[in-house]
């Protein structure tokens, strides 16, 4: 099975409860961790399950919007969830997610 089978079950981990209640009670949230343990995964489910946006700076254009306009960048899924991956390659979005928090 690939990893994009729909038949293929999501993987459980113990942090997810922990990443839930933080959704549910903080209006920013990191998920941090070392490489390959399924950061990206994990944000990735929980984004389908609540109907948010998952965006990542892996993607130079998308990278280069998070540069030009960080409020803007930030501000582009109003009320909803957004989850930005790779954050710490626009370091300038973290003053904007503070303003807005």
């Amino acid at each position: 099975m690939s990893a994009k089978d729909p038949l293929r079950k999501p993987i459980f981990r113990a942090v997810t409860p922990l990443v839930l209640e933080a959704l549910d009670t903080a209006r920013i949230t990191v998920v941090q961790g070392a490489r390959q343990v399924g950061k990206s995964t994990l944000v990735s489910q929980l984004v389908a399950a609540r109907q948010g946006r998952l965006v990542t700076l892996d993607d130079p254009v998308t990278l280069a919007a998070a540069h030009a306009d960080p409020s803007a960048f930030v501000a582009q899924h109003p009320g909803g969830l957004l989850a930005i991956d790779e954050a710490q390659r626009a370091p300038e979005l973290a003053l904007a997610l503070r303003a807005c928090w």
